[in-house]
């Protein structure tokens, strides 16, 4: 569409063609043509939906079910969701059908949502089939039947539903509803793998890595676990620093083993964490600062200021900077160790000689104060301008306290 159809059209929706009002709502809806515009959307697809329009009346209804353009109001969003349904419109059903499976603007009701998703799924819509699918496969608002749940599920899955295809894959993977099949399995997952499904990719690279159901291939188990591990796939960043560990597939390489193990014990994966203990118990620097960073922040785990201070004291005496200004700041606070500005000016000594600018910034400020060494305001201006030098903030502000 150019200008000129879109002005044309837009003629024909102020004479009050109703088709013509729900395009120039999509319009404005998508940004075509013209800028996007929610409120200006909105308003047609009010003008069209008055006259009876179905797909204005479901895009209205969903419009203000979420505040986008208009003020969300749930009374008149469910008003014209309705009214799109009692037109058959499949988008209305399946939205109804999500509405009342949340809970959302209606009382959350399995059995009306089972209602108007099976209304949907009759007409074709993927979606829906595959909710339809998961409602037997779960027992929600109708008695479990696997048979059932497989066969709208794999309805869904051969219309490209990549949802669908992941839970067909894992019914083929384990036998759940058909016969186990690993060759159905890997069939489905690949489909739903390269639309991006993390678990797919997982299990794909699971199987590559194992030889089952295809021949062995590290390389290709190693490009699916990295996929899964990049959309933050827990379980795949576990396997994947397993890969780098052993050097299957990948080079050998003990830090990005750390690093993708890291990822999966920020995400509370403890064979991930236990791991990690066990690399820096045997020395591993760059495990022993990340399990400092874990245990002080509490990322995966619970929140330990005591463990945070042994890992980072084991990583600081390896001359990790980071675990170094991390140790200082511990000891200058009093943060799980006894508070001791000498030890504090130590590690923040060693970490602001690597050109840490936060440890230079801190390390100055000691000696500007006299905690921890005696005070000089030479070396602490050396210290902080070194850091201001580097553009950090704080020492920028600082350098202005000391000189008005």
């Amino acid at each position: 569409m150019n200008i000129d159809q879109f002005a044309e059209l837009a003629e024909k929706a102020i004479d009050g063609d109703v088709s013509s009002q729900t395009e120039i709502g999509n319009c404005f809806s998508k940004g075509v043509v013209v800028n996007k515009n929610d409120e200006l959307a909105a308003y047609w697809y009010q003008k069209a939906a008055e006259q009876g329009d179905s797909n204005a009346q479901y895009k209205l209804g969903v419009s203000l079910n979420e505040g986008v353009g208009v003020e969300k109001d749930c009374e008149r969003a469910v008003y014209w969701l309705k009214k799109a349904a009692e037109q058959d419109n499949p988008a209305a059903y399946s939205y109804l059908g999500w509405c009342y499976s949340q809970g959302n603007c209606v009382e959350k009701d399995y059995n009306q949502a089972l209602f108007w998703w099976t209304k949907a799924a009759e007409q074709d819509n993927a979606y829906a089939q595959y909710c339809v699918g998961c409602c037997f496969q779960m027992g929600w608002g109708v008695e479990q039947n696997i048979e059932i749940a497989v066969n709208w599920i794999t309805k869904a899955a051969e219309k490209d539903y990549a949802d669908a295809q992941a839970v067909l894959g894992d019914c083929y993977r384990t036998g759940n509803g058909v016969k186990q099949d690993d060759e159905q399995a890997i069939k489905w997952y690949i489909k739903t793998a390269v639309q991006g499904n993390p678990i797919a990719q997982n299990n794909l690279g699971f199987y590559y890595e194992k030889g089952i159901g295809v021949e062995k291939d590290y390389k290709k188990a190693v490009y699916w676990y990295t996929k899964a591990a990049e959309q933050d796939y827990a379980i795949a960043q576990w396997n994947l620093g397993s890969c780098y560990e052993s050097g299957d597939g990948v080079e050998q390489n003990s830090e990005k083993a750390v690093l993708w193990w890291t990822k999966a014990a920020e995400l509370g994966h403890m064979k991930a964490l236990s791991k990690l203990e066990e690399k820096g118990e045997q020395g591993s620097a760059y495990a022993q600062n990340n399990l400092g960073n874990l245990y002080y922040l509490g990322n995966g785990v619970e929140k330990d200021l005591e463990k945070a201070a042994y890992w980072y004291e084991k990583a600081a005496e390896q001359d990790i900077y980071n675990a170094q200004n991390a140790l200082g700041v511990f000891y200058f606070q009093g943060i799980g160790v006894q508070q001791d500005y000498e030890k504090a000016v130590y590690w923040l000594t060693k970490a602001a000689e690597q050109g840490f600018s936060n440890s230079q910034c801190n390390l100055g400020y000691c000696y500007l104060k006299g905690l921890g060494v005696d005070p000089n305001k030479e070396k602490a201006l050396h210290w902080i301008k070194k850091a201001a030098k580097a553009g950090f903030q704080q020492a920028k502000e600082l350098l202005k306290e000391i000189k008005e």
